[in-house]
């Protein structure tokens, strides 16, 4: 199993973020994601993208999409909440 992950990484068939199969989002919904929080609820973004509130909750938190440009949108709301609670 693990030499087959290996060999499908090293051809490229590993398919990740908006180009997975599975995927609902794309990219860019992602990145709105952190637009929203600062306004809306998990559940109410769930409802607006169609997904789940847990699957909000996994990109708010850093376990699902990790794509440099949607850590970038993550890290620069997490230094924004930080700031608004001090």
């Amino acid at each position: 199993h693990d030499l087959s992950i290996i060999r499908a990484k090293k051809m490229g068939q590993i398919y990740r973020g908006e180009n997975h199969g599975l995927s609902k989002l794309t990219e860019d919904q992602v990145v709105s994601i952190f637009e929203m929080k600062k306004s809306t609820s998990n559940r109410k973004i769930a409802k607006i993208l169609g997904v789940c509130e847990s699957n909000i909750r996994s990109i708010v938190g850093g376990l699902s999409w990790q794509s440099e440009r949607v850590t970038n949108a993550r890290n620069a709301f997490n230094e924004q909440f930080k700031k608004d609670l001090k």
